[in-house]
């Protein structure tokens, strides 16, 4: 069943149902980076007895200004084994960075605290 909410309705809601809850995200990566390396992330959900294959999250990069940088976010369909790879500049800013995971559907995130050194 399908349900349609005007656009003009006062507040959009998205409803989910799901097998199982997400109990929570993991993300690996490393604790170090250099700038103008490609850092690379690995993702993955802790929901027994479900597969959360087609699951649609979002990851970002966070400064040490606590500012999102809009050029690393991205939103992809969760596979088994996702790795993501996220180029950084030879310029971006040293210091401590977050990288920041989150299912779509449910708002359940993680976090992973890196520094950038030159």
């Amino acid at each position: 069943r399908t349900l349609v909410i005007p656009s003009d309705a006062p507040a959009i809601h998205v409803f989910a149902v799901q097998r199982a809850p997400v109990r929570g995200i993991r993300l690996a990566g490393p604790n170090q980076m250099r700038a103008g390396e490609i850092m690379a992330l690995k993702i993955g959900f802790d929901c027994p007895g479900v597969d959360p294959s087609g699951r649609m999250v979002r990851i970002h990069l966070v400064s040490p200004k606590g500012e999102e940088i809009r050029a690393h976010r991205r939103y992809l369909q969760f596979e088994d084994g996702l790795a993501v790879r996220l180029p950084l500049a030879h310029n971006i800013e040293l210091g401590r960075w977050t990288a920041q995971v989150t299912d779509v559907a449910t708002g359940v995130s993680a976090e992973k605290l890196f520094t950038i050194t030159r």
